[in-house]
């Protein structure tokens, strides 16, 4: 009886002990410490979501999205629509392209985890005295990855596609008189209004750069059409915002004079 009793004993102190071990484990994983933020992050950090349920077209009044990153050649070669571009280099020089309101919806990118240039232009806008400042950390990277999202060109990048034939450039606006009036040398007539039936004038190859556009960045169409090439399938959807009046604006008078 005694050993009997005395062996129930062992089998429980084993019990506890095997008990107080998982807890001495389990607290002891508790307790890691978080990883650390690197001094130079912003303290208001926002996702892809964030900035594609405020990336409108047209922009809200009160909300900007502010590219950091150089304007020759990251801006100019692709950006999130609507975003303008006021490099962390030029902050002090373009700070008057900030809103009046110091109370509208900054949100700030550049090129993803590794780049300081947009947090490092939120506090300087924060200094200011702008009070919503936001920081999209993963930047124009996880914005290009995003399914659904499409990329802003500016009119330099639209000029370099065309001379070297690396993209189908689209005019979204109607034929008649818009198209018929002029337009981009080489681009394709693809009215929004007839999108589904004309859409057999895309290429073939869903992989082929595609750049829309319209009548500047008051239109929508260039931006509609885009959503429909996405969902069709194609991977490589541009949205040339500031449309056929730049290019007359900027590339015409270039040609003219050559």
């Amino acid at each position: 009886m005694k050993q009997q009793l005395l062996l129930r004993y062992l089998v429980v102190l084993a019990v506890l002990a095997s008990l107080v071990g998982c807890t001495a484990a389990q607290n002891k994983t508790a307790v890691v410490p978080p990883p650390a933020v690197p001094e130079w992050q912003f303290h208001s950090i926002v996702d892809a979501q964030f900035v594609m349920d405020h990336a409108t077209m047209p922009m809200a009044e009160n909300v900007m999205i502010i590219d950091a990153r150089p304007y020759k050649p990251k801006y100019v070669n692709g950006h999130i629509p609507a975003a303008i571009s006021i490099p962390d280099s030029q902050f002090d020089k373009q700070v008057t392209l900030l809103p009046q309101d110091k109370n509208a919806l900054l949100i700030y990118y550049c090129g993803g985890l590794a780049c300081k240039l947009s947090h490092k232009s939120a506090k300087k806008a924060e200094k200011l005295g702008y009070t919503n400042v936001k920081v999209f950390a993963e930047g124009f990277p996880k914005w290009k990855k995003t399914p659904g999202n499409y990329v802003s060109v500016s009119v330099d990048h639209v000029a370099a596609a065309l001379d070297k034939n690396q993209a189908v450039i689209v005019d979204a606006r109607p034929k008649k008189p818009k198209f018929d009036k002029g337009h981009i040398p080489t681009a394709l007539s693809i009215p929004f209004t007839y999108f589904d039936e004309y859409k057999g004038k895309l290429p073939r190859d869903t992989n082929t750069p595609l750049i829309f556009y319209c009548g500047g960045t008051a239109c929508k169409l260039s931006h509609k059409s885009a959503k429909a090439a996405l969902a069709l399938g194609y991977t490589n959807v541009n949205v040339f915002s500031q449309g056929y009046p730049e290019w007359k604006k900027t590339i015409v008078p270039i040609i003219r004079w050559i």
